[in-house]
């Protein structure tokens, strides 16, 4: 059968226009596509610790103030135990949106920086173990999304940038920086020292932007190196950290070795009887 043309569309009877409809499709393309892409290398390093692991609100920090990352993720991550993404279709778009978002602002900023004689900007600073002593020191492999300088007779500044897009839901809410955020800038300054950073949120929705300075802060320092050591500590004792059990475990790249429990399901039909019963 052929059907490349207005022809052969008006020449194909009923039965023929409809198997040919079958074909005629890109969503379940792209769904195939991006789901294939858990089984690929996602090309992260094993053996070391990130800042957006560190900084991330799947965990807490040992003395329970700050959102330091999921401990089990960390040390199976540390320990080279292999991940197996389980990145729904939808949320690894929104994802690759964030990225996009990225490259933009990023690309923004070189512009005006070209035109400035006492600025700069450099774009995906690396933080690791060749390039920063501080970051050798915690077996710390991770990437900020940039770093700002400033160089004028009465002024020497650098601070660091960090790129979060968002819905517009979770941008109005916004009344400064994410906790998990500053854990997660925390430590790239340590890495770096950097004595500021800024959070840059972007409006997915609507373009609009709101940004935070975050001042580098020995108490998060601290807790955060708290936990890497706890977490090395646990390797080398060859024993799992405790669960820290939450909704993000659906989507845990390490799901498949920790075994978290099953969130417990809400009754639904009771929750649904309550607004279809007259009376109630």
């Amino acid at each position: 059968m052929k059907m490349t043309s207005i022809q052969h569309l008006r020449d194909a009877d009923a039965k023929d226009v409809k198997k040919v409809l079958g074909y005629v499709q890109i969503v379940p393309k792209i769904e195939a596509y991006l789901e294939d892409m858990n089984l690929e290398d996602n090309g992260r390093a094993l053996g070391v610790f990130s800042a957006s692991d560190l900084g991330n609100k799947t965990g807490r920090s040992l003395c329970g103030n700050y959102h330091v990352g999921c401990a089990r993720l960390l040390y199976y991550r540390y320990v080279e135990e292999e991940p197996r993404d389980k990145i729904p279709p939808r949320l690894r778009r929104i994802f690759d949106t964030g990225t996009k978002v990225h490259e933009q602002l990023q690309g923004y900023l070189h512009i005006i920086a070209s035109r400035l004689d006492a600025e700069t900007f450099v774009d995906e600073a690396v933080c690791d173990m060749q390039n920063s002593a501080v970051a050798s020191s915690y077996d710390i492999d991770s990437t900020t999304d940039g770093i700002w300088t400033i160089t004028v007779p009465d002024l020497e500044l650098r601070y660091g940038l960090e790129i979060k897009s968002m819905k517009d839901e979770l941008f109005r809410k916004l009344n400064g920086p994410e906790p998990y955020h500053v854990v997660q800038c925390m430590t790239y300054m340590g890495c770096l020292d950097l004595p500021f950073m800024v959070v840059l949120y972007y409006n997915k929705n609507d373009s609009s932007m709101a940004e935070f300075v975050v001042e580098f802060d020995d108490k998060i320092w601290d807790a955060i190196t708290e936990k890497i050591n706890y977490v090395r500590k646990c390797a080398v004792d060859e024993e799992e950290p405790e669960r820290e059990v939450g909704f993000h475990c659906r989507t845990c790249r390490y799901a498949w070795v920790c075994n978290p429990p099953k969130p417990e399901k809400r009754n639904i039909q009771m929750g649904r009887r309550r607004f279809t019963v007259r009376g109630e």
